[in-house]
């Protein structure tokens, strides 16, 4: 009898121990996740859900950081944006979609910052003009001009206050003539030539 006991108390505590964990199970502070009433940092898989077997997102939590790959979708089950994580900030390529499963950016991480060239997408064909796009804090990022779907002419990259970053000439879309890279005083650091999309 008392082997039957044992046996059952086992096996629930493996049922307890192999219940699948949410961020809305956990809680954070300092950049890391903790369960609730534990002073211990968390470790584990992390599934959330919208509903019963609608995914919100998937990862892992190492001593209470996200690290490896992240997934966030829609609810409709498309992704919402995919990529990496060390030691709680993101990494390397991070890539984001449209709730249509069109690409939204891409472009790459190092500790959290975005670094290099970020390649942003519309979701539907732009009117003919001036686009102007934002960062997450609404600081003017990136300006230029479209012909229907295309990009022309001179588009330029900012840096937070406001002064020009980079310049790049396009033909139809594609990177055609003189490119230009600038201080944050707006000086020219680097400058070249773009034939048919290619650095020369």
């Amino acid at each position: 009898m008392k082997k039957i006991i044992l046996i059952l108390s086992i096996i629930f505590t493996f049922i307890g121990c192999s219940k699948e964990v949410g961020l809305e199970d956990l809680h954070e502070r300092d950049g890391k996740y903790y369960k609730s009433n534990q002073v211990a940092e968390y470790t584990g898989e992390i599934i959330s859900y919208y509903s019963k077997n609608k995914i919100k997102n998937k990862g892992y939590i190492d001593n209470g950081y996200k690290v490896g790959e992240w997934i966030t979708l829609y609810e409709n089950g498309e992704i919402k944006e995919e990529g990496t994580y060390k030691k709680g900030k993101k990494d390397n390529e991070w890539n984001s979609f449209f709730e249509n499963g069109n690409r939204f950016s891409y472009g790459i991480y190092a500790s959290g910052i975005k670094i290099g060239e970020w390649t942003t997408f519309l979701e539907e064909s732009p009117s003919d003009g001036v686009w102007t796009f934002y960062d997450d804090l609404g600081v003017k990022a990136v300006e230029g001009n479209f012909v229907g779907v295309d990009q022309v002419g001179v588009w330029n990259n900012f840096y937070p206050s406001g002064v020009v970053a980079s310049s790049e000439t396009f033909v139809r879309g594609i990177k055609n003539g003189d490119w230009f890279l600038y201080d944050k005083k707006g000086n020219i650091t680097s400058q070249g030539v773009y034939i048919n999309g290619v650095k020369k």
